[in-house]
């Protein structure tokens, strides 16, 4: 959506101009206008999708009190959206688009790779994001590196790490977004339930975490590239539409 804005003189748009930048940049801020697009790491390989799938069968039928634990189908993340988040963004304007995407296509993360062609982490294991497991919103993978050194893991955080710092550079990061980087895969979420809405119901998680905490284990998955994803769009697989890409790939550096 364009703004255009008529007045009798220079100066009266440029004050008008300049009035309208400052409500938006306010409701940017805020949270009455909701996130567009975001960094993301895929996740969804075919394989992935069909072992989430299972998992949640799994969970749902061994749930020892269906109709009082608050746990249902909804819930849960759509397996072929599985993802890790690096930043969100509210990019309402054509041109913070742009920038977006050109900032994230020109970056030269050669050095940073180390030669890899890729980087591999271990998904493995369930954690919550409250102390209370249960009353629980939010269930995620936990993320390592493939060694156990940690090489990996370290090299992916200071990958995004150096991604969000171009992404500040050109103002893309909002002050209330501008903190360390926590990767997870959410995999239950009751933001979603029915559809989503405002008020969220938590569920009981104990069975879940009881199998699952420490046993649930996806593998080495390999990220080969950061999207700018768009919220709410989808491509034909399911995952969400790609903006724009960066290869974690000594060829795309």
């Amino acid at each position: 959506t364009e703004i255009v804005i008529n007045g009798g003189t220079r100066s009266a748009v440029g004050r008008a101009r300049t009035r309208v930048e400052l409500v938006i940049e306010q409701a940017l801020g805020g949270n009455t206008l909701p996130y567009t697009h975001f960094l993301s790491l895929p996740l969804a390989t075919p394989g992935v999708v069909k072992e989430l799938n299972e998992w949640k069968q799994k969970v749902l039928h061994s749930d020892p009190s269906p109709s009082t634990s608050g746990l249902d189908e909804s819930v849960f993340w759509p397996p072929t959206q599985l993802h890790l988040t690096v930043l969100m963004l509210k990019l309402y304007s054509a041109k913070s688009r742009q920038t977006a995407a050109k900032t994230l296509k020109e970056m030269q993360l050669g050095p940073l790779l180390g030669g890899r062609q890729g980087v591999r982490v271990k998904l493995s294991g369930l954690e919550i994001m409250n102390d209370d497991p249960s009353d629980v919103n939010v269930i995620y993978l936990k993320v390592a590196g493939e060694d156990e050194a940690g090489e990996e893991e370290q090299a992916l955080k200071k990958l995004c790490a150096e991604v969000v710092k171009s992404f500040k550079s050109v103002g893309l990061v909002l002050s209330s977004d501008d903190r360390p980087i926590k990767l997870h895969a959410t995999v239950i979420n009751t933001r979603i339930r029915h559809g989503g809405g405002s008020n969220r119901k938590g569920f009981d998680a104990r069975h879940i975490l009881e199998n699952g905490k420490e046993n649930f284990d996806l593998g080495i998955q390999k990220v080969n590239a950061i999207h700018l994803s768009q919220r709410g769009v989808f491509d034909d697989s399911g995952y969400y539409r790609c903006v724009a890409q960066l290869p974690l790939s000594i060829s795309g550096s």
